[in-house]
């Protein structure tokens, strides 16, 4: 049973992985993802349903295209194995004993799903093209607020102690710790907090090294991620971005002597930590303090 569903998971989130490699290459370029159907972008050619099967078909056919057999990018191998794998990793993180998730969970389950979709196929689009594309951030930053509104448990912590400054802003603009209002409050100041220190770390960086550090996709990427987080998680996330950032960019920097770096996807790494290992953390940082 519990091996069953950790199968169903991880396919459903490989499928998923196969809609945002259709994503990843046309919300850049403009294009419909519905018209036309799949197809391989050298030779045209439809795919057959058969050949676009997640994870299998790409083995099968040893990466190539049947018809012309030009390479297919290993991308979309690996998105779909991501995605099938952070997948089970929310499941993983909100599943009873016996391997299910329990009614109150399910909320956040799928808003962590969503978060964590949209940020991979952001992550890859910037990673390719250098930009985040609006329909994904803009459109994360409308859908965390009404999420939130409708189940406030994906944001409203139930101490006070496990999201203090979120606490702290809802009792000063009066605002009840609990219910739909505070959910929907909790959002904004969560989309507020994470937009605002981006964009306070670009114009420092831009000040400092007389160029521009941060991109506004970065922004609105971090608005996004700080609706579903919250204050706290923002402030995590933008942390663990920022090692993360520190200790590959220089690996990259000695390697290619390439200073230009995409942020979007340390924000999507430092996001998914804080979603899946956010008391882990908070416990080490109060030890730290204490």
């Amino acid at each position: 049973m519990v091996t069953m569903s950790y199968l169903f998971v991880f396919g459903l989130g490989c499928c998923v992985g196969s809609f945002l490699n259709v994503c990843i290459y046309r919300i850049p370029r403009e294009m419909s993802l519905v018209r036309p159907g799949s197809h391989c972008p050298c030779c045209n050619e439809p795919i057959a349903w058969y050949d676009n099967i997640p994870i299998v078909s790409w083995l099968s056919l040893g990466g190539l295209c049947r018809r012309c057999g030009v390479l297919i990018s290993p991308r979309y191998l690996f998105v779909e194995l991501l995605t099938g794998a952070i997948f089970v990793w929310v499941f993983a993180s909100h599943r009873t004993s016996d391997a299910t998730v329990v009614l109150s969970h399910l909320p956040a389950f799928g808003a962590y799903v969503v978060l964590a979709t949209a940020l991979i196929a952001a992550s890859f689009v910037d990673i390719e093209r250098m930009v985040i594309p609006d329909e994904i951030s803009i459109g994360g930053m409308y859908l965390g607020p009404i999420l939130c509104a409708i189940w406030p448990q994906i944001i409203v912590r139930p101490r006070a102690a496990d999201a203090p400054l979120t606490a702290w802003l809802l009792r000063v603009t009066g605002i009840p710790g609990s219910g739909h209002l505070a959910g929907l409050a909790a959002s904004v100041l969560g989309m507020a907090a994470g937009a605002a220190m981006i964009y306070a770390a670009g114009v420092l960086g831009k000040a400092l090294f007389r160029k521009e550090a941060m991109g506004f996709g970065d922004v609105k990427l971090m608005g996004m991620i700080g609706a579903i987080i919250g204050c706290e998680g923002a402030l995590l996330a933008f942390f663990v971005a920022c090692v993360f950032g520190a200790v590959i960019g220089i690996a990259l920097l000695l390697r290619r002597r390439d200073t230009h770096i995409p942020f979007g996807p340390y924000l999507a790494a430092g996001a998914l930590a804080v979603m899946l290992h956010r008391g882990d953390m908070l416990r080490v940082l109060r030890s730290w303090l204490s």
